[in-house]
């Protein structure tokens, strides 16, 4: 009855209603929850905000004659593991003497990635959700009252950045964009930032695709509409920090539109930016100063690991660790509960020939791919595979085995755009010694791996795991694995053929090589994703969950050094140390 009632209501003609009666029920609960409810609830699976009402507050406050002002950039109030990590965090800093403020975007934006009909100016004349006038701007007021309340519960100082908008701003980014925007390819520039980068980054971020179709209106208009939302963020920040002195910003993410454009602004502007983001090793954070954690690993000089002696605690560590990812537990996210690990298993499963050289080739999902890993050889990572695939129709000898990634079946974001069907729309029939396994599969991917002559990879963090194995790792895409010393990396089309041409010769990693990969995978694992105890956050499924519960109850925990990694982030925050736990 429910799906027949929700799937009428869904019809054009009746979804103002759906939305009208679905925003009446949800603030009936909201504000019943708030301020009823959520006692019959135990603490810990409160939302934040509530949470911070059962913390008990210091009266230990003072500030520093040299306190910092830290501004604080959830911007959206959709995940509580953000908000979680920001408050607690933003309250540490304020108890050590420091000002601190959290910005909300507060309905300052056409679009953002969590809305994509964000205000509603100007109208998203192509929007699939029909709702009345009055119904607007549901989204952002309930994303603007989680950050509101969390706020009011911890007792730090909440700013609007819609307080710094401009009356004709709307106008003059629409005709901007209708000037400057041409196609997907136009790189376009505004006050200095690359808007079309962060742009098209949302876009194929929340339509799930690793490209966009010239020819689909929807795609067009939302990329259009996220530049507008670009241009519009770059003049409200500068209204904003025109006015407030801001000494250090604090973000997740550090790419897509919102935090993408803040972090060019700051580093623009010549103020420190800390960008953080959770990793897979769990109850970990990982950060980097004025650029997104992505580049920075990969930017990483190896000087800033390789003379890290592993003893027999510290490779024991190591191991014991890399052993779990086998069948998960000590990741947040587990793609294989149960995996084929067994050879013979595996290779039946998959219909291979045991007589054959195997090599593999593992895959990311195409809109991630797109997003954090640049190519060298190839246009892409679509382009990379399908040149492959020909290569190897020619290599009768070998077998090509392309292990799509589980994640475009298991996990919290998929795909839209899946590549199996991408790839079989480009070839009329595969060659007969390529298998492509389909992400739902259950094989183990380190058994293929272990099966296999040599690896093929575009940017996976498994590429590491590979190389300890000491199987042939060769890499064409960016990834922080890549320039360690333990891998075939390509930078050419020609330098790609000569390596396939010999992929079943390659040289096997030394034991000098596979000790390196190891000093490296210690300092990613145990260096740079730094343990931090200070809240929980559960695992949902087969991916990470928003939802996060607070391991303090008294905000003078927040500098008790009990609470694992809280000095490191706030240290690398007020010092600009860097975020690595010695």
């Amino acid at each position: 009855m429910k799906k027949i009632f929700k799937k009428l209501f869904y019809l054009k003609s009746l979804q103002p209603f759906y939305w009208f009666f679905k925003n009446i029920l949800e603030n009936f609960y909201y504000s019943s929850y708030k301020h009823f409810f959520y006692k019959l609830i135990p603490v810990g699976k409160r939302r934040v905000f509530l949470q911070w009402k059962s913390i008990s507050k210091t009266k230990n406050k003072s500030k520093k004659i040299n306190a910092l002002n830290i501004l604080m950039v959830p911007f959206n109030g959709f995940s509580d593991t953000v908000l979680a990590f920001e408050s607690a965090v933003g309250k540490s800093l304020e108890l050590r003497g420091h000002s601190v403020n959290i910005l909300s975007c507060n309905s300052s934006l056409p679009a953002c990635q969590w809305n994509f009909d964000g205000n509603g100016t100007p109208k998203f004349e192509l929007s699939k959700l029909n709702k009345f006038k009055v119904n607007i701007l549901d989204q952002c007021k309930k994303c603007n009252n989680n950050i509101k309340e969390v706020c009011k519960n911890s007792e730090i100082n909440l700013k609007s950045i819609n307080d710094y908008v401009d009356k004709g701003v709307n106008q003059r980014a629409l005709d901007f964009i209708d000037k400057n925007y041409n196609s997907f390819d136009d790189k376009i520039l505004y006050k200095g930032i690359n808007i079309s980068e962060h742009a098209y980054s949302t876009t194929i971020r929340v339509l799930l695709r690793g490209s966009l179709d010239e020819q689909d209106p929807f795609s067009i208009e939302l990329y259009k509409r996220y530049l507008i939302s670009a241009y519009i963020l770059i003049d409200n920040l500068e209204n904003f920090f025109k006015k407030n002195k801001v000494d250090r910003i604090v973000a997740v993410h550090g790419i897509y539109l919102e935090h993408g454009i803040l972090c060019d602004f700051a580093v623009k502007n010549n103020i420190p930016v800390i960008i953080w983001g959770t990793p897979y090793r769990k109850n970990c954070i990982y950060a980097a100063h004025n650029d997104t954690y992505h580049r920075e690993l990969i930017n990483e000089d190896n000087s800033a690991w390789e003379s890290i002696i592993l003893d027999d605690k510290m490779n024991s560590k190591l191991e014991n660790y890399l052993g779990s990812k086998l069948s998960g537990g000590r990741d947040n996210v587990n793609y294989h509960p149960n995996p084929i690990i067994d050879k013979k298993k595996l290779i039946e499963e998959i219909n291979l020939d045991p007589k054959k050289p195997i090599v593999s080739l593992f895959t990311n999902v195409l809109w991630d791919a797109q997003i954090f890993y640049e190519s060298n050889a190839f246009d892409n990572m679509l382009d990379w595979i399908n040149y492959t695939i020909e290569k190897f129709s020619n290599l009768k000898n070998l077998q090509l085995v392309i292990r799509i990634h589980p994640a475009e079946s298991k996990a919290g974001l998929t795909t839209n755009q899946p590549l199996e069907k991408e790839i079989l729309s480009r070839f009329e029939k595969i060659p007969s010694n390529v298998t492509i396994v389909p992400p739902e599969s259950n094989i183990s991917s380190y058994t293929l791996a272990d099966i296999s002559v040599s690896s093929l990879v575009y940017g996976t963090n498994m590429a590491l795991e590979i190389a300890i194995r000491g199987i042939p790792l060769i890499i064409v895409g960016e990834c922080c694995s890549r320039g360690k010393g333990f891998s075939y990396d390509i930078k050419t089309k020609a330098e790609y053929d000569q390596i396939l041409n010999r992929v079943s010769d390659l040289k096997k990693p030394t034991q000098d090589q596979i000790l390196i990969a190891k000093k490296y995978a210690y300092h990613l694992f145990f260096r740079r994703m730094i343990d931090f105890n200070v809240y929980d956050t559960p695992i949902s499924g087969k991916t990470i969950s928003r939802q996060a519960k607070f391991n303090f109850n008294s905000e003078d925990q927040l500098l008790d050094s009990s609470l694992e990694g809280l000095d490191i982030f706030c240290n690398g925050i007020i010092n600009l140390e860097k975020f690595v736990k010695l």
